[in-house]
């Protein structure tokens, strides 16, 4: 049996998702910038990826590793306050990216939190955006699941996927994508 990891989990959502050179991507909560770096290693110069996150913390950390990766030029990073607004203008973002972020803010407690984030990427994203979802585990899948009918008010869910993964101690992990297409502005 060949161990798949979650690097080449992650390479090959990646490569589906044909990333082009000049997008414009938001990463929603990007924390270090695990993947803002991988997402902006694709981008040419035209391209542009917004990085956000409260943690000032990690977003030096990313700082540094922008820095060491050459892409300065690429990646733009957004201090928040933590408030569930996104400071861009509206209808610019080819993709946005909710990567380990959307399981902390869904649950029974914090289901309109949710619906204002989704909204605000709803205004920022262009007409063919995509909005993309990544959980990992079982039960962040379950929160994502019983969330996709309210983020299905602003995008349409085309496709759900499930990579399973090995951790270092051989124990199997699910990490679990959801690809969402803009729904049109007369639709909402």
């Amino acid at each position: 049996m060949s161990i798949i990891t979650n690097e080449s989990t992650m390479e090959d959502h990646i490569k589906k998702l044909e990333i082009e050179k000049n997008s414009q991507i938001l990463d929603f909560g990007c924390g270090e910038g695990k993947y803002s770096i991988l997402f902006a290693k694709l981008l040419g110069n035209k391209g542009k990826l917004f990085a956000l996150d409260e943690s000032e913390s990690k977003l030096e950390e990313l700082r540094k590793k922008i820095i060491q990766n050459g892409l300065e030029k690429r990646i733009h990073i957004i201090h928040t306050d933590g408030e569930l607004k996104i400071p861009l203008k509206n209808v610019i973002i080819d993709y946005a990216l909710l990567y380990n972020v959307a399981c902390c803010i869904h649950g029974k407690e914090n289901q309109d939190d949710l619906v204002r984030i989704v909204r605000d990427v709803f205004r920022i994203t262009k007409d063919s955006g995509k909005l993309i979802i990544n959980v990992l585990g079982k039960t962040m899948e379950k929160r994502i699941d019983a969330a996709v009918p309210l983020i299905q008010d602003y995008f349409i869910l085309k496709e759900k996927e499930s990579k399973k993964f090995f951790l270092d101690n051989n124990r199997a992990r699910y990490r679990f994508f959801y690809y969402f297409l803009k729904k049109s502005e007369n639709k909402v």
